[in-house]
């Protein structure tokens, strides 16, 4: 018969330990007897008697804290029944548990407590598979690398079966991320940075919007529908004074983005206060996007409509009010609802006037907007044009 390998100590601990982690879940517990009948980590035990001293050993050191002290239960890696009895809360005081050695305690019941349940798993890998801002190759490796991490052989994906709608990109996804990582460093040190902005051209590509570079103090890196965007200020020559006011990019339109240096004057190459800036919140809102519709900059307004009614299509005789659900969709829960005794419906609104009026046009046959007099004003002149466009003079 062959001689076994002699594996070196720390190795075999490190093999075992990470069969342990594959192969084991609270549900499914292994046994000494049940390794050594597997190939992968057979190799590695050695003797009964030694095996049984690895396991214990693993066990101190994986549930163990940084200064050598036993860690809370819950935080325990390594479990088995012997070592509970006699390291856990709830220690066993019977004459039959009490160990004569408790470095090599018996080995009944052992498995690795994963960090993560399987509905936690599954919950994660839903959240790359949906993610609007990574590219579909770069979720999947993402997705195969947590299961062979995180995963064990147990583990079954139940979310394997949704699908994404993936946005096109204009720019190459490894130059994106580099700009992101870029615009991340500035804000965190609080400096301004550079760049050329762009539209997109009839070939479809990046074309520059002007001939010299950009220059803003970045606050918030935003993403919104598939897309990144930097919210910052951009000093804007009002007249003989500078303007601070708030204004959003597209990450995917900027090219050539660097911190700003200037060698002259160090001191302009930090961002601007964030208190000196119009419109800019000083801290981050999760609603913003509810007020600010596709990432407009313009300073939202209390904006008042009507709703409403349309024919039934079963019945053109009688009409019903239009559901809600295009408000939430557009608003979230950020919008008061009110209904006069008459039964007409009202509904105010926080948003930017710009998007309002592409918003309202796109809904009119649902809302009317009824305030602010300007507002309203501006859709009229919209309308005006599109129905010259459309019916002539």
């Amino acid at each position: 018969m062959a001689e076994r390998k002699q594996v070196p100590i720390f190795e075999s601990c490190y093999k075992i330990a990470e069969y342990l982690k594959k192969n084991t879940d609270k549900d499914h517990p292994t046994t000494q007897a049940a390794m050594r009948k597997d190939n992968s980590v057979v190799d590695f035990l050695g003797a009964k008697e030694t095996s049984n001293s690895y396991i214990n050993q693993i066990a101190l050191a994986l549930n163990s804290g940084e200064d050598g002290a036993l860690a809370k239960e819950k935080d325990w890696k390594v479990i088995f029944d012997a070592f509970t009895e006699v390291h856990g809360s709830k220690k066993k005081k019977s004459a039959d548990v009490e160990y004569t050695n408790i470095e090599k305690l018996p080995i009944r019941n052992l498995y690795y407590n994963q960090e993560f349940s399987y509905e936690e798993l599954d919950k994660i890998i839903e959240c790359i598979s949906l993610s609007d801002t990574l590219d579909n190759k770069t979720a999947k490796k993402l997705i195969k690398k947590i299961k062979e991490e995180l995963g064990t052989v147990f583990y079954e994906e139940k979310s394997s079966g949704i699908s994404k709608i993936e946005p096109e990109m204009i720019v190459d996804s490894e130059y994106y991320r580099k700009n992101i990582k870029t615009i991340e460093e500035a804000i965190e040190k609080n400096v301004k940075i550079t760049f050329y902005y762009n539209g997109i051209d009839n070939e479809k590509k990046l074309e520059r919007e002007s001939l010299s570079k950009e220059i803003i103090s970045p606050y918030y890196l935003v993403a919104n529908k598939g897309k990144y965007y930097v919210v910052a200020c951009k000093d804007s020559f009002m007249g003989k004074n500078y303007k601070k006011v708030m204004s959003l990019w597209r990450v995917d339109l900027m090219t050539e983005v660097r911190i700003y240096t200037n060698s002259s004057d160090k001191e302009s190459e930090k961002a601007t206060k964030k208190e000196e800036v119009q419109n800019l919140p000083l801290k981050w809102s999760d609603d913003f996007h509810f007020s600010h519709l596709n990432m407009a900059s313009d300073a939202p307004v209390e904006v008042t409509l009507k709703l409403l009614e349309l024919p039934r299509v079963d019945d053109i005789s009688r009409s019903d009010k239009y559901s809600h659900t295009f408000l939430f969709d557009t608003f979230g829960s950020r919008y008061t609802y009110r209904e006069t005794k008459s039964g007409d419906e009202f509904v105010t609104v926080e948003c930017s006037p710009s998007e309002m009026i592409n918003w309202a046009l796109h809904y009119s046959d649902r809302v009317e907007v009824i305030s602010p007099e300007f507002l309203r004003h501006d859709i009229k002149e919209r309308a005006r044009q599109i129905s010259k466009m459309y019916l002539g003079d």
